[in-house]
């Protein structure tokens, strides 16, 4: 039960948290998709430094790594809400946008993430 609570509390801060990224990005660069892009590539990056530099180097409680990694990067990370912002810029037929959003996500969230991996392994 602890565990359900811990990924709930987790879950209500990155959800929140997302939704400030999201708000403040769009509001600074005028274009929604930019939001979710910066919420997947900042969770991406920190998901990727607690997995190789807490949890290998560090005895974590188990109910903390789900508060984080399932909790706050899940819920501030965002797969469905991507797909969906891509969809919506193909069907206005804004192709740049939409190549920007769906590639930019991918590339950058995977260089984000292993470049928390690297600074997980080698620095932490």
């Amino acid at each position: 039960m602890a565990s359900i609570i811990a990924i709930a509390a987790g879950g209500a801060i990155g959800a929140i948290a997302r939704y400030g990224t999201d708000r403040a990005v769009s509001t600074f660069l005028g274009q929604n998709y930019f939001g979710i892009l910066t919420s997947n590539v900042i969770g991406s990056f920190f998901l990727g430094l607690f997995v190789a530099g807490l949890m290998t180097k560090a005895s974590i409680p188990q109910n903390f790594t789900f508060f984080f990694t399932v909790g706050v990067c899940g819920s501030y990370t965002t797969f469905s809400t991507l797909m969906l912002s891509s969809i919506s810029l193909l069907e206005k037929g804004d192709h740049l946008h939409f190549g920007i959003n769906l590639i930019g996500s991918i590339l950058i969230g995977l260089c984000a993430a292993f470049t928390g991996l690297w600074i997980g392994r080698n620095i932490i």
